[in-house]
């Protein structure tokens, strides 16, 4: 991102949003320019709406124009995909556009979901490009975009190292419940139920997360 400005994709829950705050938290320690919100925590209509929900003197736009400095500054977004209503997705794809275009010394940093990226157009323009790593999604192989993998095998392992009952969980797992314990997030949900009581025998006929929402919303709402 140091060259070009990219995009962060994944499914819900894949780690996007941890993703893009491990990445502030480099940029602070290595005392970077950076700028940071996230787009479900706002709804605005203006640019000048969303310098009031950020708090600032002036609106961003003019704030990045204005803003000296000889290394690369960050506008790093989380959840485009997550805009409260047309018109606030509409202003941040404009502050964007004008960020990309302009070939100053700012870059964005920007996640969104798939299905949401694959139906933007306009986004999909905005980035592009060939992608920076081997961290690739194929149907996006013409843009500039890192994908956050699934747990991998070896990343399970460190999970069922930390949990005896994560450990006998995995154990008992058919392909698909392994595939669906494979998103951070599902896992969290798994440990919580079974933190909750849940037996492992009632957790592993479950093969979507859809029912293993339910679940959780049984036991825990």
């Amino acid at each position: 991102v140091e060259d070009e400005s990219i995009l962060v994709v994944g499914e819900p829950g894949a780690g996007k949003s941890g993703t893009l705050h491990d990445v502030v938290d480099l940029l602070f320690q290595s005392n970077r320019d950076v700028i940071f919100f996230a787009v479900d925590q706002i709804s605005v209509s203006s640019i000048g709406e969303l310098q009031n929900a950020l708090k600032l003197e002036h609106p961003l736009n003019e704030i990045l124009e204005q803003w000296s400095g000889t290394t690369t500054g960050f506008l790093i977004i989380d959840a485009l995909d997550a805009a409260r209503n047309a018109s606030s997705g509409r202003v941040i794809r404009n502050l964007l556009s004008q960020i990309t275009d302009n070939g100053g010394r700012w870059r964005v940093i920007a996640s969104i979901r798939k299905y949401d990226l694959r139906y933007s157009l306009e986004l999909q323009h905005l980035f592009m490009g060939a992608p920076p790593t081997s961290f690739v999604d194929s149907e996006f192989t013409k843009l500039r975009h890192i994908n956050i993998n699934k747990l991998s095998s070896s990343e399970l392992l460190q999970a069922c190292a930390q949990s005896p009952q994560i450990n006998e969980l995995i154990g008992k797992a058919n392909e698909l419940l392994i595939e669906l314990l494979s998103n951070p997030f599902n896992l969290k949900i798994a440990g919580e139920l079974i933190g909750e009581g849940l037996g492992i025998e009632e957790i592993t006929p479950i093969h979507t997360q859809i029912e293993l929402l339910d679940r959780y919303w049984s036991y825990r709402i």
